[in-house]
C-alpha cells in the first residue's frame, strides 16, 4: 500500500519535472507511457516514436510446393491496439528448429506485422518462436 501511495506521489511528480528538462531542451527525449498488450510491452515517447517488442509462438503448415523446398506462412500478429499511426521498422527473429531456413517478408501497416517465410526440405508442421521489434509513430 505504501508503496502504491509513494508512485502516486512520484510519479506525477517526475514527469512534470522531465516535461520541464524537454522544454529547456536539457533532455532530447522521454518515455511518456508504458503498457503491455497481448503478446507487446510498449512506450510511448514525448517526440511521438513508439516502440514495442514481443514474442509470438505459432505453429506453422510448411506445405507449399517452391521447387524442392516447400514454403509456410506466419500468420499476422496484431500490433498492440492503436499504439501506431506509422511504422517506419520492423526486426524479427524466428526459432523454428534445425533443417530449415528462415526468409522475412516484412507486411506492415498499423495493426498488423507478419509475412514470415519458413523454407524446408519436406513438408511439415514447424513449432516456430518470432520474436520482434516493431518501431514507428504514434502522434
Amino acid at each position: 500500500m505504501i508503496t502504491k501511495l509513494l508512485k502516486n506521489i512520484f510519479v506525477p511528480f517526475f514527469a512534470k519535472i522531465q516535461a520541464l528538462e524537454y522544454s529547456l531542451g536539457l533532455i532530447a527525449d522521454y518515455v511518456v507511457e508504458t503498457g503491455t498488450d497481448g503478446i507487446w510491452t510498449y512506450e510511448k515517447w514525448q517526440s511521438g516514436k513508439a516502440v514495442c517488442w514481443g514474442n509470438s509462438a505459432q505453429t506453422v503448415d510448411v506445405n507449399t510446393a517452391w521447387g524442392h523446398l516447400y514454403l509456410g506462412w506466419l500468420a499476422d500478429i496484431s500490433l498492440p491496439s492503436g499504439l501506431f499511426t506509422n511504422i517506419a521498422t520492423v526486426v524479427g527473429t524466428a526459432d523454428a528448429g534445425s533443417g530449415m531456413w528462415v526468409d522475412m517478408r516484412i507486411v506492415t501497416n498499423p495493426t498488423t506485422v507478419g509475412g514470415y517465410a519458413y523454407i524446408n526440405v519436406s513438408k511439415t508442421a514447424l513449432e516456430v518462436n518470432v520474436r520482434m521489434i516493431v518501431i514507428g509513430t504514434w502522434k
